[in-house]
């Protein structure tokens, strides 16, 4: 017993508030109660009653540092969420901004290569259209306008002039046109079997089939060796068959609305094809007069 009460009694004068508590329980409970002076035991309880109070007075301090340091702890997390998110904003932004950067860069690439191809295709176009000037024999008669000129085609004020060298080849072929109202169907192909076997099936209403087309394109090549050679070199080696078919007609001077019979297609798909074959000549839909002009001229 006086073990335990000289430990209570140590706790009582230590410095620790919860420590003089438990030793005020101690002393002040039934079992060392009835063995204190009155007077010391109403001395314990004073001391008890005024460390109670005195604590509890203490404690709505605590209270208030607790909830200003929650308060400050709030505060400084939202200003670091805030942080962040401006961080990541300004990370998108970046982001943004150079995959922006790229694709413009590419654009301007594609452009780039895009026109530089266009530029090389159109050189190819002059040149073969050179090649097909030295080939085709020279007109009766003087053309309306000025022939082909005998200038290359990549004078260093049109080589990398994109429409500069379109004006060019506009130019060429718009002088092969001149060069070809002159141009008359040959009577070898006038006075040819196939061509009055053709007429009659028109006539009749019937279309052409391959073999017709093949008899067809032997008495063009008698009238003309190198047609379909030209032609090539004219659509840059894109010749199709259907393109050949089409062409082998203009050049016998067949209009679109037999063509309609001899393919039994319509008058939309007639035009179609005549502006495929044109597209693959000029790189452009033509008039109608100028593809047969230069086809009939080959």
């Amino acid at each position: 017993m006086d073990t335990a009460y000289m430990y209570a009694h140590e706790l009582i004068v230590s410095e620790d508030i919860t420590n003089k508590k438990t030793g005020y329980r101690i002393i002040l409970s039934p079992e060392f109660r009835h063995t204190l002076h009155p007077d010391t035991l109403n001395q314990y309880y004073t001391d008890y009653k005024n460390l109670l109070e005195a604590y509890f007075d203490d404690n709505p301090n605590e209270q208030a540092l607790l909830q200003e340091s929650l308060y400050n702890y709030k505060l400084h997390e939202r200003e670091r969420l805030k942080e962040h998110a401006a961080n990541e904003r300004l990370r998108w932004i970046i982001a943004g901004i150079v995959i922006l950067a790229l694709i413009a860069s590419s654009i301007m690439l594609f452009i780039k290569n895009r026109d530089k191809a266009t530029i090389i295709q159109l050189r190819e176009n002059l040149d073969s259209l050179q090649k097909l000037k030295s080939q085709l024999p020279p007109p009766v008669e003087p053309p309306a306008m000025d022939s082909l000129s005998d200038a290359d085609s990549t004078e260093p004020d049109t080589i990398n002039n994109e429409p500069a060298l379109r004006e060019k080849l506009r130019d060429e072929l718009m002088a092969l046109y001149e060069q070809s109202k002159l141009q008359k169907v040959s009577p070898v192909i006038l006075n040819s079997n196939i061509y009055f076997q053709i007429n009659g099936l028109i006539s009749e209403g019937k279309h052409i089939d391959d073999e017709t087309f093949d008899e067809l394109k032997r008495t063009v090549l008698q009238a003309s060796p190198k047609f379909i050679d030209n032609l090539k070199i004219l659509t840059q080696n894109k010749l199709t068959e259907l393109d050949l078919q089409t062409a082998l007609l203009i050049k016998c001077g067949f209009r679109p609305s037999e063509m309609t019979v001899l393919f039994a297609r319509s008058n939309g798909a007639i035009i179609y094809r005549r502006n495929t074959l044109a597209t693959k000549v000029f790189g452009h839909t033509e008039s109608v007069d100028v593809v047969n002009g230069i086809i009939r001229l080959l």
